[in-house]
């Protein structure tokens, strides 16, 4: 097996090697004066870490609705029902109405605080839940954190993009998202593994060594979208002009 920190290496010079070439081709497919905009750089570090944040919960959830508290396929599945229903009625009744009236940066920091109080809600959980007590409650909290941060922090990604660089910019934010998956999948994955295995090394029983790592892999999840509202808080403070710099075309 290769360890995960050659693989690690490994992409971080294919990363270096892009850049380098796209730095000397005629016509690149990244100009790299779009990787010198400051903004544009925060809200795609933003979404790679709500994106980290919901597609992780997403695989941990399942993990503690089936290994917890013993459920079937069918029976996750319509455990995680209420949460994209939700989410749907809140981005397409909701989400716009909120953006027009307080702006996107507003609703996307309400978004993202009740995106984590969704997850400290399910840090808490005990080893032996109710799914409508202890899980529903916090899942739809989600959702409805979602519903807004999602709209918003796509709309502030493309803030400032003239027209010719629309495309470019949001391949870049595709590519954000799928690197955030792929980050938080990863990492709370290993984060629970860790944890249930320290805590049945110490004799736990085995659903409460499962309890406390996926717990800690909640946590962690809030963590990503601490630093996400960190970065909006910070950076993401003045948008851009909508018409920078186009993309020089090459003839």
């Amino acid at each position: 097996m290769i360890p995960a920190w050659l693989l690690g290496a490994g992409a971080v010079l294919l990363v270096v090697a892009f850049l380098v070439r796209q730095g000397r081709a005629p016509a690149p497919l990244v100009p790299l004066r779009l990787l010198r905009r400051p903004w544009l750089l925060a809200a795609n570090a933003a979404v790679v870490l709500i994106l980290a944040a919901g597609m992780g919960f997403q695989f941990v959830n399942t993990l503690f609705l089936q290994r917890v508290m013993g459920f079937d396929t069918l029976r996750t599945g319509l455990g995680f029902l209420p949460t994209p229903i939700v989410i749907g009625l809140v981005s397409l009744f909701v989400a716009a109405r909120l953006t027009s009236r307080f702006g996107a940066r507003r609703v996307l920091l309400a978004g993202l605080a009740l995106f984590s109080g969704g997850l400290l809600l399910l840090v808490r959980i005990p080893a032996h839940p109710s799914y409508a007590i202890d899980v529903l409650p916090a899942i739809i909290v989600m959702g409805l954190g979602v519903g807004v941060t999602v709209p918003a922090i796509m709309m502030l990604a493309m803030a400032g993009a003239s027209d010719e660089d629309t495309g470019l910019v949001s391949g870049l934010n595709n590519t954000a998202q799928q690197a955030g998956a792929a980050l938080g999948l990863a990492v709370l994955a290993a984060v629970a593994a860790g944890r249930t295995a320290d805590r049945l090394a110490a004799g736990l029983p085995p659903v409460v060594a499962l309890r406390d790592g996926y717990s800690l892999a909640f946590l962690t999840a809030a963590g990503f979208i601490a630093g996400a509202l960190v970065i909006v808080l910070a950076a993401l403070r003045h948008q851009p002009s909508s018409n920078p710099a186009p993309v020089a075309v090459q003839g």
